[in-house]
């Protein structure tokens, strides 16, 4: 879909399964180069896509850096207020969870922790059960075939084989508070990863904002051994208040987590909660 789409039509198009890229604007190369900045800050003069050249303890430890400076940013923050008046959606309407600053590594990386490392297979409404969710997601910096994203369009409204019904956000918190390992988030199942279709590898410009259902069935590019560069990603995750409240959003097939997370969201504007988390009926 292209860059026309705004408010309400992009959020159908959104829950229809459509992949909307907006190319740089003025809007988003701001965000863009907020994002760079912060980056530049924290690792000094190191090529940013250099950065798993670094011992892993010190690129998480920046990774953590990244996180809190980025995402804490009022600078920040309001850039992606202003992208998100820009493609017509009202803030009283909105809510947000963090705005983060994602680090994917090259090279052989395989833990998963907040904001940092490759994701496995999953749809974010496994987790968090809310249908309108939408995915906005930005590089920094150029990607590369062998170091991007990519969706399932197929899979989007047929069943996927995954362990969210194992998984617990109450106990995920309880076991990281107890120091013990638990599943970062529900994931797809990868003996039936034949099913799930042609992948899309996501390769728009640095600045460009891409937005997709949180229902889309997604992961980072397995590394094949040739990944030699780092990638940097803007991430955030909405969900409209109305269209949770008439249940409009995308299909909800294979979701078997026990908690609507309302609580990861608030007000874009306000700040104000979306509300409490809930058993899931």
């Amino acid at each position: 879909a292209g860059e026309v789409l705004s408010g309400q039509a992009l959020l159908a198009e959104v829950f229809a399964g459509k992949v909307v890229v907006f190319l740089p604007r003025p809007s988003t190369s701001a965000i863009r180069a907020c994002a760079e900045e912060c980056i530049r800050n924290v690792l000094g003069p190191l090529d940013p896509v250099s950065a798993h050249t670094l011992p892993e303890s010190e690129l998480k430890l920046a990774c953590k850096r990244l996180r809190h400076a980025f995402g804490g940013s009022a600078v920040a923050q309001q850039k992606v207020h202003t992208f998100f008046r820009d493609v017509g959606l009202g803030v009283d309407d909105l809510f947000w969870d963090k705005l983060q600053l994602r680090v994917a590594p090259g090279g052989n990386v395989t833990s998963v922790e907040d904001g940092y490392g490759p994701l496995p297979a999953h749809r974010d409404t496994w987790a968090s059960n809310l249908g309108s969710q939408v995915n906005w997601w930005m590089p920094v910096f150029d990607l590369a075939p062998n170091s991007t994203m990519e969706i399932f369009p197929d899979a989007f409204s047929k069943f996927v084989s995954n362990d969210s019904s194992a998984w617990d956000f109450r106990e995920l918190i309880e076991r990281r508070k107890d120091g013990l390992e638990y599943p970062h988030l529900p994931t797809a199942s990868s003996e039936c990863e034949a099913v799930w279709g042609q992948s899309l590898r996501l390769l728009p410009p640095p600045g460009s904002m891409v937005a997709f259902s949180g229902a889309h069935l997604h992961r980072t590019v397995p590394d094949d051994g040739s990944t030699r560069t780092t990638r940097f990603n803007v991430v955030v995750r909405t969900v409209a208040q109305s269209c949770e409240e008439l249940g409009y959003g995308a299909p909800m097939v294979d979701h078997m987590a026990p908690l609507v997370m309302r609580q990861w969201f608030s007000n874009v504007g306000t700040g104000q909660p979306f509300g409490a988390m809930v058993v899931r009926p």
